[in-house]
């Protein structure tokens, strides 16, 4: 059991830097959007110097293409770990569903 749980202790780590790493793209492609569809100012991240954004550091496009990848990798680190973790899948895939760009 000790081991078991070591290793969903490190599939558990993983996945919540890949969820980490998708809700900051899709934050940063939001950025993106006008201010009636998010409800802050377009572009506030650039106004404030954040340079580092996913979206000034690649075409949106590719942003996009790497949101979905990391929500993938996510998901199937979860599936990956010996727990019953259906609903927190189904809110994942509602969650960046709802908030497509």
């Amino acid at each position: 059991m000790g081991k078991d749980s070591a290793e969903n202790i490190e599939k558990l780590k993983l996945f919540s830097k890949y969820i980490g790493i998708a809700y900051q793209i899709k934050d940063h492609l939001k950025d993106s959007l006008n201010v009636s569809e998010t409800g802050k100012d377009q572009f506030l991240d650039q106004t404030n110097k954040k340079s580092s954004s996913f979206l000034y550091l690649l075409e949106s496009v590719e942003a996009k293409k790497l949101l979905d990848c990391y929500k993938s990798l996510a998901i199937d680190t979860l599936l990956k770990i010996d727990l019953d973790f259906s609903t927190l899948q189904e809110f994942i895939e509602l969650f960046f569903a709802f908030t497509d760009i």
